[in-house]
């Protein structure tokens, strides 16, 4: 069996940078890219992830549309600016991607994880507007706490999937370098 992902040489520990003493009140500190902390779970049972590691190979990811290239996309999470945000998980890029603030951002290696089912079903939900169905299941949360769900959208004939977040009155989908915004668009539920 092929590995889902394969990398050339081993990945190295991703660090932001240096803080200095006067922004941490102490002495210089190395601070690791986006620290991780639980998201808000809903009453139910837990989604499993799973994170990348080197020939391992989710169970069943949730595939959540075909990338241009003929490539499967999958749905994924990952730290961003301390939120845990959906992604599309794209294995032949090697790499998760997140939508914020207008761009596409990559995650590489041990900085993302995929969604696969153990039991049940994954099913797409139509909906516009901002409205999240009572089916969906949250995957993140954002750093004011706001629940955050696994979407997706057609860009450009491609459906490829990104995040609604609890407020908000569209889908965002990260796409060719961008960050795409659509008030049509489809919420995933796991029945």
């Amino acid at each position: 069996m092929d590995p889902f992902m394969a990398y050339a040489d081993e990945p190295r520990r991703l660090w932001r940078g240096w803080r200095r003493a006067e922004e941490m009140g102490a002495a210089w500190h190395r601070e690791a890219a986006d620290a991780q902390v639980p998201a808000a779970r809903p009453a139910g049972p837990p989604l499993p992830w799973w994170t990348h590691a080197h020939d391992a190979r989710p169970q069943r990811p949730v595939r959540a549309g075909t990338d241009l290239d003929g490539g499967p996309l999958y749905v994924g999470r990952a730290w961003h600016q301390s939120q845990l945000l959906p992604a599309k998980v794209a294995p032949k890029h090697q790499g998760a991607f997140v939508a914020w603030k207008g761009r596409e951002h990559s995650k590489f290696f041990m900085q993302f994880e995929v969604l696969h089912l153990l039991r049940g079903r994954a099913e797409w939900i139509e909906a516009s507007d901002g409205d999240i169905p009572a089916q969906a299941f949250p995957v993140g949360i954002t750093s004011s706490g706001r629940q955050a769900f696994a979407a997706r959208a057609s860009v450009q004939g491609v459906v490829t999937p990104g995040r609604i977040v609890e407020g908000d009155n569209c889908c965002y989908v990260p796409y060719g370098h961008k960050e795409w915004a659509f008030e049509n668009y489809e919420v995933l539920a796991i029945l």
